[in-house]
């Protein structure tokens, strides 16, 4: 839409414009001004400035591009019955099987079922029921059956957690079967990269500690959180019981309180009376097109990068998260600091005010972060 255009839209509806405000609507591209018209009916008022613009188009911007759970813990949102979860555990070990078995395909894997006297050289797919710790070795379940194989190097049982399904290159010595290398799901390494279509940016912040912090630190790290001068900003914050009051003051910003399932009971989603939306961990949420997965910590070996490997989030003993969708960003809670990318996907170990004050803002359109320190 031309200015001259513009102009004229406004002065039918009795609108004055300032000339400001008219170079932000063109220079923005907004075609339909329905939604600005509608907004400056709300405000009431007849001298349109660019400031009034910015926010109306803001408040709609949030609207179209709120943050949206695509995946969550299936026995957190509903308690399931035995032959829920075991249906669940079911599908959980045939996608991930799959992914291991279309990669291998070529070396044609041999359910545990078939293994005979003659195997010699073969690949096994399947869970890790059990580590034996004191034989360097896993008992590897399949559909068809289970199977003790001997590991090659104490740090090859070390990256395995009980219930990772993995691919097992296998060779028979004498009467064992030792295994010689594993292949994890993992995530491909040729896969499109999400990035956000607008400017938006994500602080990812944990607030652990902040209850027995000196009321002057307390106000220094609130101020910094909210200091930012940009439109299009979420906040997702990390929360345990002794810190949820404080959402009180975000309540003028995009705020998710982050909580660890021990502390938030009510759902994946609730909306808090202190103002916000309470996002129980671990959660896969899309920020305008980008997917993020949230964690309270890295529950099994490897860190982030093993979660990305492994392709599921333990929760408990029964629950999990699994990843059908690999996330663009993987943001830990409870970490030190670091951050590292894998494959094209960004890891970000967010530190906490106890041990390591430090929190990320990402700029989601470039796929860029500033670290910033909370002092």
């Amino acid at each position: 839409m031309r200015e001259k255009e513009v102009v004229e839209s406004f002065l039918e509806r009795e609108y004055f414009v300032q000339r400001d405000a008219v170079e932000y609507l063109t220079s923005k591209g907004v075609e339909d001004l329905s939604v600005v018209f509608e907004g400056l009916r709300r405000v009431k008022v007849s001298v349109v400035e660019k400031g009034i613009l910015e926010n109306l188009l803001s408040g709609e911007f949030y609207r179209r591009n709120g943050v949206k759970i695509v995946n969550s813990p299936q026995n957190q949102r509903k308690k399931l019955k035995v032959r829920e979860l075991h249906t669940l555990h079911l599908e959980r070990f045939n996608f991930l099987s799959g992914i291991i078995s279309k990669k291998l395909s070529d070396m044609r894997p041999l359910s545990i079922g078939k293994i005979t006297r003659l195997s010699d050289n073969f690949i096994l797919i399947g869970m890790v029921l059990e580590k034996l710790e004191h034989e360097n070795s896993v008992v590897l379940e399949d559909l068809t059956g289970s199977v003790k194989v001997s590991l090659d190097g104490r740090g090859t049982l070390d990256a395995l957690s009980e219930g990772d399904v993995v691919g097992i290159k296998c060779k028979r010595v004498g009467g064992k079967i030792r295994g010689e290398r594993v292949y994890f799901p993992d995530v491909p390494l040729r896969r499109k990269v999400s990035f956000s279509e607008e400017e938006v940016y994500c602080v990812f912040a944990s607030l652990r500690g902040l209850e027995g912090c000196e009321e002057g630190r307390r106000e220094r790290v609130i101020s910094s959180l909210l200091n930012y001068d940009f439109k299009n900003v979420f906040h997702f914050l990390y929360l345990t019981e002794g810190e949820a009051e404080v959402l009180g003051r975000f309540r003028e910003a995009r705020v998710y309180a982050c909580l660890p399932s021990t502390v938030n009971t009510g759902g994946y989603g609730d909306a808090d009376s202190e103002g916000g939306t309470r996002l129980t961990l671990p959660v896969q949420v899309e920020v305008c097109g980008v997917n993020v997965l949230l964690l309270d910590g890295p529950s099994s070996s490897g860190g982030l990068q093993g979660v990305l490997r492994r392709r599921y989030v333990p929760v408990r003993k029964y629950d999990f998260l699994l990843l059908k969708e690999v996330p663009d960003i993987v943001v830990c809670f409870d970490g030190d600091g670091a951050e590292s990318n894998y494959k094209g996907t960004s890891l970000f170990s967010v530190g906490n005010l106890l041990s390591k004050p430090i929190a990320f803002l990402v700029n989601l359109k470039e796929r860029k972060s500033i670290k910033v320190e909370l002092v």
